[in-house]
Protein backbone atom coordinates (compact mmCIF):
# COMPACT_ATOMS: atom_id res chain seq x y z
CA UNK A 1 0.00 0.00 0.00
CA UNK A 2 1.04 3.41 -0.90
CA UNK A 3 0.79 6.55 1.09
CA UNK A 4 -1.05 9.28 -0.12
CA UNK A 5 1.02 12.52 -0.58
CA UNK A 6 -0.62 16.39 -0.59
CA UNK A 7 1.15 18.64 -2.69
CA UNK A 8 2.63 21.88 -0.37
CA UNK A 9 -0.06 24.08 -2.71
CA UNK A 10 -2.82 22.05 -2.12
CA UNK A 11 -2.00 21.96 2.13
CA UNK A 12 -2.02 25.27 1.90
CA UNK A 13 -4.98 25.72 0.08
CA UNK A 14 -7.22 24.88 2.54
CA UNK A 15 -5.83 27.05 5.60
CA UNK A 16 -8.01 30.05 5.90
CA UNK A 17 -6.36 32.96 5.82
CA UNK A 18 -6.63 35.77 8.97
CA UNK A 19 -5.69 39.20 6.91
CA UNK A 20 -7.85 41.18 8.73
CA UNK A 21 -7.03 44.04 6.94
CA UNK A 22 -8.60 43.33 3.56
CA UNK A 23 -11.97 42.63 5.32
CA UNK A 24 -14.42 45.60 4.78
CA UNK A 25 -16.90 46.41 6.99
CA UNK A 26 -20.33 47.03 6.20
CA UNK A 27 -21.38 50.90 6.77
CA UNK A 28 -24.64 50.06 7.74
CA UNK A 29 -23.09 48.01 10.99
CA UNK A 30 -20.81 50.75 11.59
CA UNK A 31 -23.66 52.48 12.36
CA UNK A 32 -25.62 50.23 14.09
CA UNK A 33 -22.72 49.70 16.43
CA UNK A 34 -22.52 53.62 16.92
CA UNK A 35 -26.28 53.29 17.78
CA UNK A 36 -25.91 50.50 21.10
CA UNK A 37 -23.88 53.05 22.70
CA UNK A 38 -26.00 54.37 25.91
CA UNK A 39 -24.47 57.51 26.38
CA UNK A 40 -24.93 58.62 22.61
CA UNK A 41 -26.47 61.99 23.01
CA UNK A 42 -29.81 63.27 21.46
CA UNK A 43 -28.30 65.43 19.02
CA UNK A 44 -26.62 62.54 17.11
CA UNK A 45 -29.57 60.58 17.39
CA UNK A 46 -31.88 62.50 15.27
CA UNK A 47 -29.45 62.35 12.74
CA UNK A 48 -30.06 58.95 12.31
CA UNK A 49 -34.30 58.87 13.01
CA UNK A 50 -34.68 58.93 9.18
CA UNK A 51 -31.31 56.25 8.30
CA UNK A 52 -32.58 53.75 5.15
CA UNK A 53 -31.66 50.68 7.40
CA UNK A 54 -35.14 49.84 9.20
CA UNK A 55 -32.59 48.32 12.44
CA UNK A 56 -31.34 51.83 13.26
CA UNK A 57 -34.53 53.73 12.91
CA UNK A 58 -35.57 50.86 15.38
CA UNK A 59 -32.22 51.29 17.60
CA UNK A 60 -33.15 54.54 17.60
CA UNK A 61 -36.64 54.65 18.64
CA UNK A 62 -35.62 52.05 21.42
CA UNK A 63 -32.18 54.43 22.83
CA UNK A 64 -33.24 56.06 26.03
CA UNK A 65 -31.63 59.15 25.01
CA UNK A 66 -33.92 60.05 22.06
CA UNK A 67 -35.28 63.12 22.47
CA UNK A 68 -38.99 63.13 22.71
CA UNK A 69 -39.09 65.49 19.49
CA UNK A 70 -37.67 62.88 17.36
CA UNK A 71 -39.92 60.05 19.15
CA UNK A 72 -42.62 61.92 18.06
CA UNK A 73 -41.44 61.86 13.96
CA UNK A 74 -40.66 58.48 14.47
CA UNK A 75 -44.19 57.66 15.61
CA UNK A 76 -45.38 58.83 11.76
CA UNK A 77 -42.53 55.94 10.53
CA UNK A 78 -43.52 53.45 7.55
CA UNK A 79 -42.69 50.43 9.29
CA UNK A 80 -44.43 49.11 12.06
CA UNK A 81 -41.51 47.72 14.18
CA UNK A 82 -40.23 51.12 14.74
CA UNK A 83 -43.89 52.84 16.10
CA UNK A 84 -44.15 49.53 18.38
CA UNK A 85 -40.21 50.10 19.20
CA UNK A 86 -41.51 54.43 19.98
CA UNK A 87 -44.52 52.81 22.13
CA UNK A 88 -41.97 50.74 24.21
CA UNK A 89 -39.46 53.64 24.73
CA UNK A 90 -39.89 54.84 28.09
CA UNK A 91 -39.56 59.38 27.39
CA UNK A 92 -42.68 58.28 25.18
CA UNK A 93 -45.13 61.37 26.16
CA UNK A 94 -49.06 61.14 26.47
CA UNK A 95 -49.57 63.00 23.42
CA UNK A 96 -47.12 60.76 21.30
CA UNK A 97 -48.93 57.56 22.73
CA UNK A 98 -52.18 59.12 21.56
CA UNK A 99 -50.87 60.28 18.24
CA UNK A 100 -49.71 56.41 17.50
CA UNK A 101 -53.44 55.35 18.63
CA UNK A 102 -54.91 58.01 16.33
CA UNK A 103 -53.61 56.96 13.45
CA UNK A 104 -52.78 52.95 14.18
CA UNK A 105 -55.12 52.45 16.75
CA UNK A 106 -55.95 48.90 14.67
CA UNK A 107 -52.54 47.66 15.21
CA UNK A 108 -52.80 45.67 18.02
CA UNK A 109 -48.96 45.39 19.02
CA UNK A 110 -48.97 49.45 19.69
CA UNK A 111 -52.41 49.24 21.61
CA UNK A 112 -50.60 45.93 24.09
CA UNK A 113 -47.60 48.46 23.92
CA UNK A 114 -49.44 51.67 25.16
CA UNK A 115 -51.83 50.04 27.67
CA UNK A 116 -48.74 49.33 29.30
CA UNK A 117 -46.92 52.32 29.01
CA UNK A 118 -46.70 54.48 32.24
CA UNK A 119 -47.42 57.39 30.43
CA UNK A 120 -50.61 56.45 29.33
CA UNK A 121 -53.53 58.96 30.27
CA UNK A 122 -56.49 57.35 32.26
CA UNK A 123 -58.42 58.70 29.06
CA UNK A 124 -56.22 56.91 26.74
CA UNK A 125 -56.76 54.01 29.11
CA UNK A 126 -60.59 54.34 28.82
CA UNK A 127 -60.31 53.90 25.15
CA UNK A 128 -58.30 50.99 24.97
CA UNK A 129 -60.82 49.42 27.23
CA UNK A 130 -63.16 49.55 24.15
CA UNK A 131 -60.89 46.93 22.71
CA UNK A 132 -61.10 43.32 22.03
CA UNK A 133 -57.98 41.90 22.95
CA UNK A 134 -57.46 40.19 25.91
CA UNK A 135 -54.07 41.35 26.46
CA UNK A 136 -55.25 45.30 26.14
CA UNK A 137 -58.15 44.81 28.42
CA UNK A 138 -55.91 43.01 31.23
CA UNK A 139 -53.23 45.37 31.27
CA UNK A 140 -55.29 48.35 31.18
CA UNK A 141 -56.68 46.93 34.58
CA UNK A 142 -53.54 46.52 36.21
CA UNK A 143 -53.22 50.21 35.26
CA UNK A 144 -52.34 52.78 37.84
CA UNK A 145 -53.80 55.59 36.06
CA UNK A 146 -57.40 53.31 35.01
CA UNK A 147 -60.51 55.06 35.99
CA UNK A 148 -62.44 53.59 38.16
CA UNK A 149 -65.81 53.94 35.63
CA UNK A 150 -63.08 51.94 33.35
CA UNK A 151 -62.64 49.35 35.59
CA UNK A 152 -66.41 49.07 36.47
CA UNK A 153 -66.53 48.34 32.54
CA UNK A 154 -63.69 46.00 32.68
CA UNK A 155 -65.48 44.09 34.98
CA UNK A 156 -68.12 43.10 32.63
CA UNK A 157 -65.66 41.62 30.24
CA UNK A 158 -66.19 38.31 28.71
CA UNK A 159 -63.23 36.92 29.92
CA UNK A 160 -62.64 35.94 33.75
CA UNK A 161 -58.72 36.91 34.15
CA UNK A 162 -59.61 40.30 33.11
CA UNK A 163 -62.88 40.57 35.16
CA UNK A 164 -60.36 39.41 38.09
CA UNK A 165 -58.02 41.60 37.43
CA UNK A 166 -60.67 44.55 37.33
CA UNK A 167 -62.14 43.12 41.04
CA UNK A 168 -58.55 43.14 42.27
CA UNK A 169 -57.45 46.16 41.21
CA UNK A 170 -60.77 48.12 42.51
CA UNK A 171 -60.92 45.75 45.78
CA UNK A 172 -57.40 47.33 46.54
CA UNK A 173 -58.55 51.01 45.39
CA UNK A 174 -61.14 50.92 47.99
CA UNK A 175 -58.71 49.35 50.77
CA UNK A 176 -56.04 52.14 49.94
CA UNK A 177 -58.86 55.11 50.24
CA UNK A 178 -60.47 53.20 53.34
CA UNK A 179 -56.75 53.72 55.20
CA UNK A 180 -55.62 56.85 53.84
CA UNK A 181 -58.96 58.33 54.72
CA UNK A 182 -58.79 60.99 57.80
CA UNK A 183 -61.69 59.40 60.09
CA UNK A 184 -64.13 62.17 61.11
CA UNK A 185 -63.66 63.46 64.60
CA UNK A 186 -66.96 63.65 66.71
CA UNK A 187 -68.28 67.27 67.26
CA UNK A 188 -69.84 67.31 70.85
CA UNK A 189 -72.76 69.59 70.71
CA UNK A 190 -74.08 71.65 72.99
CA UNK A 191 -77.31 72.82 74.27
CA UNK A 192 -77.75 76.30 74.61
CA UNK A 193 -80.64 77.60 76.64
Amino acid sequence: MGKIRFSSASAHASVPTNNWDRVAVEPAYLRRLKLKNPELPAEELAKYAFDLDLANRILVAKHPNTSTETLEKLAGDDSARVRIAVAQNPKTTARILDKLLAHHGDDVYICRNVAVHPNATAGTLAMLSCRDDEIVLYNVARHPNTFAETLGRLLESESECVRNMAREKSQARLNQASVTKPKSVPVFSRRCF
